[in-house]
Order: structure tokens, then C-alpha cells, then sequence
């Protein structure tokens, strides 16, 4: 949920956040509250958001939630902005709320549009701006990462992200991270999990890796000096768009990634090239332009806030 919330870079817009109180008290503590300075967080109850929407009378409404009735108001525009990509978002009918979904990347786009989906592509996400936004921290993460886990500066620090939706990958793991340590001996592995099931490592990789489970957002470990990404998924471009030295391991991607490997033997022999080179700047925008219909991610908060879609 609050991936979604929009970072407006001045006060030109009003912009209010409505927010479970709880959520919002953890909110709060996050070491990157400070980019939410020209947000207005308003607490909630789920039994009354309805009245507090309409003692503010906004210009419009964005919601990241699935839609109910309680937020059928026909005086206010409401549009839904979902957090993932090639998201098809079929859980519903859309019909029945008559509220415009805001596409983030062409795939999306088009198939809404075959479904006769009430539907604007907006070329993005809001946790884009996120991720763009923290650039600033991740020096400073990645320092306080290594002190709270003892890692030496000869370190290369490889963040594993999961994007599986099943439980039986234990075994494709510890053949994976086996691969990548007899490659790099001196490498540190950060598995995280899409779901929050139980991944069993074996023991003799003990002090070679670290576990995050499902709750654990992607965005605090970007700043691992190589990316993983076990098949493709809203992740990937994001973390791609912070370095360029992620690789999508990944059989079924039909897409030309800039680094993309079928199985773990292709990735073994290559991983290591990867620590000395990079992709070139030209083939991530190329890719990012077949997903978004342009080379480059903008910060897309104030055009929401503009109504500029």
C-alpha cells in the first residue's frame, strides 16, 4: 500500500494520503519519511474514510486498494493505480465501480484495452519515484548493512530477489548460491523471498547469506553491488533502474533484458564478467522502452497530481 503513495517534489498540489492509523505509525519511523515532506497524511478507519473524503473535497481521488461501493462518489473522479507491471488486475469486475485504471507499461495498456477496460496509461509507477528517490540513502544503507552483519569491504554483496509464487525452491536455491560462491568466494548473498515460506539453506553456506522474507520491501538492499532477479516481475525494472548490474534469471522472458540468463549454469558462467562490466546505457533504455513506450523512467508524482494523463 504504501508503495503507491505519491512523492510530489513541491506544494503546488494539496496532495492528502489517507492511511490506516497503524500503517501510518510505521510510516513514520522509516529513516525516508523526510521525502514525504509535502504530503498530507490523514489517519483512517476503514469506517470512515467515506466522510473524511468529503470534509476535504478533493479534485480527484487515486486509490490502491481493491475498489468498494463505499467509494462510489459520484461528484469526485477516481482513478485506480495498481503497483505492479503486466498486471491484468482480473480479481473484479471493473464495470461495476466504473473507475479508470491507470496503466503503468504498454503490455498492461493494450490488454485492458482488449477487455473493453476503463483504462489511461500513465508510462509508470509511483514507487518508481520511490526508488529514484532513494538513491541518496543507499550509500549509507549499504555501510550500515555491512557493520550490522559483519561483512568486510572485500565483499561483493548479490541480492537474490524471488519473484516465485511456490514453496518447493530449496533445492534451485542452494544450487543456485552454491554457483555463485564457487564463482565468487568472497561473495554475500541477500535472498529475498516474494512469499513468506521457509527457504532451508544449507548450513554449510552458514555466514554467506541473509534472509528477507514477503514483508520486506526490495528497496532497502538496491544497493547490493549485483542483482538477481529469479523471474521477471515489477522488481526487475526496478531494480534495473538503479543498477545496471541486474541480472534476470528467467526461461520464459520473451524480451531482450539488457542481462539475461535461461538457467544457472549460463548465469555461473558469465556472473563473473558482470563484476568488471556493465550494460551499456543504450540497451537499458532501449528495454525500458519497449516496456514503458520511452527510454527513460520519469518521475511521474507531480503528473499525476497535474492531472497530466
Amino acid at each position: 500500500m504504501t508503495r503507491t503513495i505519491l512523492i510530489p517534489t513541491n506544494n503546488t498540489h494539496n496532495y492528502y494520503c489517507f492511511l490506516p492509523s497503524n500503517i501510518l505509525v510505521q510510516l513514520r519511523k522509516l529513516s525516508y519519511f523526510p521525502l514525504y515532506k509535502h504530503v498530507k497524511f490523514v489517519p483512517i478507519e476503514y469506517n470512515n474514510i467515506r466522510q473524511k473524503i468529503l470534509n476535504i473535497q478533493p479534485d480527484a481521488i487515486f486509490i490502491s486498494i481493491t475498489p468498494s461501493l463505499k467509494f462510489n462518489i459520484p461528484s469526485i473522479p477516481i482513478y485506480y493505480i495498481h503497483h505492479g507491471i503486466f498486471n491484468t488486475i482480473k480479481s473484479y469486475n471493473w464495470k461495476k465501480f466504473n473507475i479508470p485504471l491507470l496503466c503503468c507499461d504498454t503490455f498492461q495498456y493494450k490488454s485492458h484495452l482488449m477487455n473493453n477496460t476503463l483504462c489511461k496509461k500513465i508510462n509508470g509507477l509511483p514507487q518508481f519515484d520511490l526508488v529514484i528517490h532513494l538513491k541518496s540513502y543507499y550509500e549509507k544503507w549499504k555501510n550500515d548493512f555491512k557493520i550490522k552483519y559483519n561483512i568486510s569491504n572485500n565483499k561483493v554483496i548479490i541480492l537474490i530477489i524471488s519473484n516465485h509464487n511456490y514453496q518447493n525452491c530449496n533445492m534451485f536455491y542452494n544450487d543456485l548460491l552454491e554457483s555463485i560462491i564457487k564463482k565468487i568466494p568472497n561473495a554475500y548473498i541477500i535472498f529475498k523471498t516474494k512469499h513468506n515460506y521457509d527457504l532451508k539453506i544449507n548450513s554449510k553456506f552458514k555466514n554467506k547469506y541473509t534472509l528477507k522474507n514477503g514483508n520486506t520491501l526490495i528497496y532497502n538492499f538496491l544497493f547490493a553491488d549485483i542483482i538477481i532477479v529469479h523471474e521477471f516481475g515489477t522488481s526487475y525494472p526496478e531494480a534495473l533502474m538503479i543498477n545496471p548490474k541486474t541480472i534476470l534469471l528467467d526461461p520464459n522472458h520473451k524480451l531482450d533484458a539488457p542481462i539475461i540468463f535461461k538457467n544457472i549454469p549460463e548465469l555461473a558462467k558469465n556472473i563473473n564478467n558482470i563484476i568488471n562490466d556493465q550494460p551499456s546505457s543504450e540497451s537499458i533504455n532501449k528495454y525500458l522502452d519497449i516496456l514503458f513506450d520511452q527510454s527513460t523512467i520519469p518521475l511521474i508524482s507531480d503528473k499525476l497530481l497535474a492531472m497530466n494523463f
